[in-house]
């Protein structure tokens, strides 16, 4: 029996938001990843320009790409060496690569593969700073990317090792956040949207794309005890500011009223509706029937057919929607793969993140953890209606039938010229989205 990734056999007992919630009730402060990383040199390379030793943090945006800087002491490997012996350690979200791919990889290439996990990029970016256990390949975000290249604790790449780049969006063969691709490749792409079930909420896609404000839809319509956000701090209270300033919003404001009136209709929606906040929300509560109505990442909504107990009965009711095709605002993000500079195998890696760009391993990958690569080879319409040749048996073609109501999920390179991009911000203004986040929490249903 092949496992799916959130099958509950997989599951930790502790969620993010038992975490959170523990967290605030002891009073207890959750540093973020800017601010463990402001912590590792002389001045700290919490944004802007560098103190003392310690180099700038490059945050890049779509109107202003940056270059991220490289370094003396960590240079690209050289081409044309052998691939280490082994063991290649991954470090990443749990359940976020299929085991499969990486026992093909292992297998191509004569070595083991090892899979270690982290809660949250706190945890990761706090263990990789110590030293004391070594990864060769991370997945960290855009907005963390920086700050590890400015702590050198990422190596730059050598393209030599990665022609399987190409097959990505061209768009994101040379991104804003890195350009060149010096330091990473795209993993995964999605946007953050909403899914509901028709069966617990009657509204169908063209009704709520004919809301004045499609984000409406969580205050004016969200049910009682079956509405839930993301336990993220940027994606609820961007959502909040979509619904507060719809199109002209701007996810990634520095303006103190704004994410305070971001937080304060969170707590407003969550005085109405009993919100739920949490980060399986849309893959397994949906489906399950424990929630109606979520915000909902593209790739977790793909997921939701895994979770229905009767597919061909329930997974005709689940529907997303992604309001920025419609003109209303909205967000996509993609995480990445880095090399660590204290990898072992870093030769080794670089094959990894080639396999891993290679269409079929993509695919493969796809099919299993429901978040897709940002592949140009990719006709989302032919997917879901087909399969991918050589995959069948697996992902959409396994619930015939039951996904095209799920097509607005898959994404397209078409709906980064629509999108708002989430990039990096110094600690001092991330800061204002934890802290506002966070008072939200501590009250939160």
């Amino acid at each position: 029996m092949v496992f799916h990734p959130r099958d509950p056999a997989y599951r930790r007992s502790l969620t993010r938001r038992d975490f959170l919630r523990r967290s605030l009730a002891t009073g207890v402060a959750l540093p973020s990843a800017a601010a463990i990383l402001a912590a590792c040199g002389p001045g700290g390379p919490g944004g802007g320009a560098g103190t003392g030793n310690t180099p700038e943090v490059r945050f890049g945006t779509p109107d202003k790409p940056v270059e991220l800087q490289l370094f003396e002491d960590n240079a690209a490997i050289a081409s044309e060496l052998e691939p280490e012996a082994g063991p290649l350690v991954i470090y990443n979200w749990e359940n976020y690569t299929w085991k499969q791919v990486l026992k093909d990889f292992g297998k191509e290439f004569g070595v083991e593969v090892k899979y270690e996990t982290f809660y949250n990029l706190e945890e990761a970016v706090a263990k990789i700073q110590t030293g004391e256990v070594t990864f060769d390949v991370f997945f960290p975000t855009m907005d963390v990317l920086p700050k590890l290249v400015a702590a050198k604790l990422a190596q730059p790449l050598n393209h030599d090792y990665i022609p399987n780049l190409s097959n990505i969006w061209p768009s994101l063969q040379d991104p804003f956040y890195d350009l060149g691709s010096r330091y990473s490749v795209p993993y995964t792409i999605y946007h953050t949207g909403f899914g509901w079930r028709t069966d617990l909420l009657p509204l169908e896609v063209e009704e709520v794309a004919a809301m004045s404000n499609p984000y409406d839809i969580f205050w004016e319509h969200g049910p009682v005890g079956k509405t839930a956000v993301y336990d993220v701090p940027r994606d609820a209270l961007a959502m909040a500011m979509y619904h507060l300033e719809g199109s002209a919003a701007d996810p990634n404001t520095v303006d103190p009223a704004k994410i305070e009136a971001a937080k304060n209709a969170l707590i407003e929606l969550d005085d109405r509706v009993g919100l739920e906040v949490n980060i399986d929300i849309a893959y397994v509560q949906i489906p399950e029937g424990r929630m109606a109505l979520s915000q909902s990442w593209s790739g977790d909504m793909l997921a939701t057919p895994w979770y229905a107990a009767d597919p061909a009965a329930e997974a005709g009711s689940f529907r997303y929607y992604w309001p920025a095709r419609d003109g209303f605002g909205g967000v996509i993000d993609n995480d990445l793969y880095a090399i660590l500079k204290g990898a072992k195998n870093p030769v080794l890696a670089h094959h990894f993140l080639n396999f891993m760009l290679d269409n079929f391993n993509a695919m493969k990958n796809f099919s299993w953890v429901g978040y897709q690569a940002p592949l140009s080879a990719l006709d989302p319409a032919d997917v879901i209606a087909n399969g991918w040749p050589g995959l069948e048996g697996y992902f959409s073609w396994e619930y015939k039938g039951h996904w095209d109501n799920l097509l607005p999920a898959v994404v397209t390179d078409q709906d980064l010229e629509v999108a708002t991009r989430f990039h990096g911000l110094p600690l001092a203004e991330e800061t204002l989205w934890t802290n506002a986040f966070a008072e939200f929490r501590a009250g939160a249903s």
